[in-house]
C-alpha cells in the first residue's frame, strides 16, 4: 500500500472570500450523504481539543473527528478521535486560515514521518486516514467538493 501523503489544493475564490457558511459536523453528516461510512466519532470544544486551536486567533471555528468502517478495520484498535481510524473535518474563519494549518500539517508530517491525505477547499480543512486507498481518499475529496463547493 502506497502511504505518501496526497495533497490536493483546491482553493476556490481569492483573499477575502467568506468561505463555506456551514460548521464541521454539518459537513461530516454531508459525507455520509454522499455515500460514505461515515460516523462522528468526537465533536470537539474548546476544552476537548487536544491542540487547543478551537477558538484561537489563528484555528478553526469547528472540528469533527469521523470514523470509516474500512479504516477501523485496518487502525488496530486506534482511540477514538484517532485519524487512522477515518477522519477529521475543521473548518476555517476564512482561507489563509485553511491554507496555513495545511502547511503547519505537512511540517508535523515530515518532521514525523507520518503520512496523512489532506485536502482543503477554501476554508474547509479535510484530514484522512493514511490507512485508505488513493481511490476512497479521492472519494471524500469529492464529496466535499459537492457539500461546500
Amino acid at each position: 500500500m502506497r502511504l505518501a501523503p496526497l495533497v490536493l489544493a483546491a482553493l476556490v475564490g481569492v483573499a477575502g472570500c467568506g468561505g463555506a457558511s456551514t460548521d464541521a459536523g454539518t459537513i461530516a453528516a454531508g459525507l455520509g450523504k454522499e455515500g460514505l461510512p461515515v460516523h462522528t466519532s468526537v465533536t470537539y470544544t474548546a476544552e476537548n481539543d487536544p491542540e487547543k486551536l478551537l477558538g484561537a486567533d489563528d484555528g478553526y471555528e469547528s472540528k469533527v473527528a469521523f470514523q470509516d468502517e474500512r479504516a477501523m478495520k485496518k487502525a488496530g484498535g486506534a482511540k477514538k478521535g484517532d485519524i487512522r481510524e477515518g477522519g477529521i473535518v475543521e473548518v476555517f474563519p476564512g482561507s489563509s486560515e485553511a491554507s496555513a494549518r495545511i502547511d503547519a500539517i505537512k511540517a508535523k508530517l515530515n518532521a514525523s514521518k507520518q503520512t496523512e491525505y489532506y485536502y482543503i477547499w477554501d476554508n474547509v480543512v479535510l484530514r484522512l486516514s493514511p490507512l485508505f486507498s488513493e481511490e476512497q481518499a479521492e472519494r471524500y475529496s469529492a464529496a466535499l467538493q459537492k457539500i461546500v463547493g
